[in-house]
């Protein structure tokens, strides 16, 4: 903590990878700002720690995601931010921290999926084709490290070369040394409990444990879905920016098999997750990633998703896995607004901005967030323009039938995914009728309105079990 009065020109309230790389963007564009970062140093549950890190944007095509305009938006969004990463590792390698870079992903299907999998999977290589990004299908036999049991062997296979990915922890850790050496950047080790806005509408500044208060005319949230608690107290804001819930998510740290993995090995998404992935890190792999959104945050895993993990990795990765030791395992709390679209620019504050509700992307996206915020908060109109502009009803795309219909295949993904068989004539017809019927009831509560991504049917049916409300606003 400085001494004297704690006045800043900028406050980053949140130390995980989008407020940190916010605060080196900052840093490296107005060395004669003072900032000051505010987030716990052991980052509770913060989605950064718990993160494979890939890079790529093409593994993540799903084809529900490309129907829409704002799909289509978000993959744009992704798109653009694959292209300052590598003057992005540039600038951090000139600050004398190289990070370590996975090259190029496998995306695979096999056969303990859904059709959800083939779909998606198929809308890939029509994107890669339209994109006219190179890619190569390959033979199952030629994926390094791929040793899948029988039952669960691939049986389709592309290599995207240009689809990389990082290590999240070295990364935050480059991040946070580089600030921890910049004249003018302070990270402080405390937890921002409320906003702080004066009489005529503008933020002040925010206040931390104990009571202390840092003045500031300018603030960014970018602290994940802790910004929830925030907005929810600032009387301005209450109620009219789409609510933030916790995509939990737990990984794996383990051994690497026998037959060393030397690239991204992932499938498609799917059964409500992004799908199985595998990601090198020199001796050792991390393997994720469940996803359950939540009304509440989570610090550990649960025994049932570090069983998921494992059931899933040695059949359809590597059956050799099963020997290697595990180092760890973590759970992050990715933020996820109501609509599943990100948060991102100014608000009706004066003087306070929020980056967040990035869910799974956000640190793909971190180098374009943190230039594009930097340029706001010094005054400038910023990279990009408002369609995710954070003051907004939610972005809600999906049909009844939509819902019903990918949620139904998600589920029968999860039952086919879990080892699950049915018998062969007709079966499949009837499992699909029911978890359809049980969907319709989950969104009953919506009527015929746009409704809330299927990410979000998890928690939907704990609310109605329960006898809480459906609706997430």
């Amino acid at each position: 903590m400085p001494s004297g009065p704690l006045n800043f020109d900028i406050v980053i309230v949140g130390n995980g990878v989008v407020g940190l790389a916010c605060a080196f963007a900052l840093a490296e564009r107005r060395s004669d700002l003072s900032v000051v970062v505010i987030g716990p140093k052991s980052r509770p549950g913060a989605a950064s720690v718990a993160a494979g890190a890939m890079l790529g944007c093409y593994g993540e095509v799903t084809t529900h995601g490309l129907s829409t305009e704002l799909g289509r938006e978000r993959f744009a969004l992704q798109l653009r931010a694959k292209t300052l990463w590598p003057g992005w590792l540039d600038s951090l390698g000139e600050r004398g921290h190289t990070l370590s870079l996975v090259r190029g992903t496998f995306v695979l299907v096999n056969a303990l999926s859904g059709d959800i999998e083939d779909e998606n999977f198929s809308t890939i290589l029509r994107q890669l084709a339209a994109d006219g990004v190179h890619h190569q299908q390959v033979d199952k036999c030629d994926v390094p490290g791929l040793r899948s049991t029988t039952d669960a062997r691939a049986f389709r296979a592309v290599y995207v070369p240009d689809e990389d990915a990082i290590n999240a922890v070295e990364y935050i850790g480059a991040l946070e040394r580089i600030l921890t050496q910049t004249p003018g950047v302070v990270l402080l080790d405390d937890v921002a409990t409320a906003l702080r806005v004066g009489d005529d509408g503008s933020v002040s500044g925010v206040r931390i444990g104990a009571g202390i208060e840092i003045n500031s005319e300018r603030v960014l949230l970018a602290a994940g879905v802790g910004c929830q608690t925030l907005i929810e107290q600032c009387a301005p804001l209450a109620g009219r920016l789409p609510k933030i819930f916790a995509g939990v998510g737990s990984s794996i740290i383990a051994g690497q098999p026998p037959e060393r993995i030397s690239h991204v090995l992932r499938t498609p998404n799917r059964s409500f997750a992004c799908g199985l992935h595998v990601v090198p890190r020199g001796e050792r792999i991390y393997i994720g990633a469940t996803n359950t959104v939540s009304d509440a945050q989570e610090t550990s895993p649960r025994l049932v998703d570090i069983q998921f993990l494992l059931d899933c990795v040695i059949p359809q990765i590597s059956e050799p896995l099963h020997a290697s030791a595990m180092f760890s395992t973590a759970t992050g709390c990715r933020p996820v607004a109501s609509d599943g679209f990100p948060l991102i620019g100014d608000t009706s504050v004066e003087g306070l901005f929020i980056a967040t509700g990035t869910f799974r992307d956000g640190i793909q996206l971190s180098p374009l967030l943190a230039q594009h915020m930097a340029d706001l908060l010094v005054g400038g109109h910023g990279l990009l323009d408002d369609v995710f502009h954070p003051v907004r009803q939610p972005l809600w795309t999906l049909t009844i039938d939509e819902a019903v219909d990918l949620c139904a295949r998600h589920y029968l993904s999860v039952f086919y995914e879990n080892g699950c068989r049915l018998p062969t004539v007709g079966w499949e017809e009837l499992l699909l009728d029911l978890m359809k019927n049980e969907v319709r009831e989950m969104y009953k509560e919506y009527g015929d309105e746009r409704l809330p991504p299927i990410d979000f049917i998890h928690l939907l049916r704990a609310r109605k079990k329960s006898g809480t409300s459906a609706q997430l606003l």
